[in-house]
């Protein structure tokens, strides 16, 4: 029943910003009695709030993607039109991989 809680907690609960998280953190790290699950759950909720930020991101880049499948299946655009919609899409997905990874090293 725990382990339900925790899976629970992790897509679900609260959300905190990156500033929360490092004072956490650095409270945590200055205190006398560190233990593990206190560690672990403030990674957790890091996981959680940087999945969070990150899916705000993805949301556009496939509204995008689905509206134009949407608008090149009802109307008959020319092929550079969907080149140029299909390029653009790909160079949003790349930018976000790229400030994922970032993201992820540091």
């Amino acid at each position: 029943m725990i382990e339900i809680q925790k899976l629970f907690q992790l897509y679900f609960g609260k959300k905190y910003s990156n500033k929360q998280i490092n004072d956490r953190f650095y409270i945590w790290r200055r205190s006398v009695d560190r233990d593990d699950e206190t560690r672990f759950k403030i990674m957790m909720d890091g996981a959680r709030s940087q999945m969070s930020d990150l899916s705000k991101q993805w949301k556009w880049v496939i509204i995008q993607a689905v509206l134009w499948l949407w608008i090149s299946n009802k109307y008959e655009l020319q092929p550079i039109i969907n080149l140029m919609a299909f390029l653009s899409i790909l160079t949003q997905f790349s930018f976000n991989m790229s400030a994922i990874v970032k993201d992820k090293k540091q």
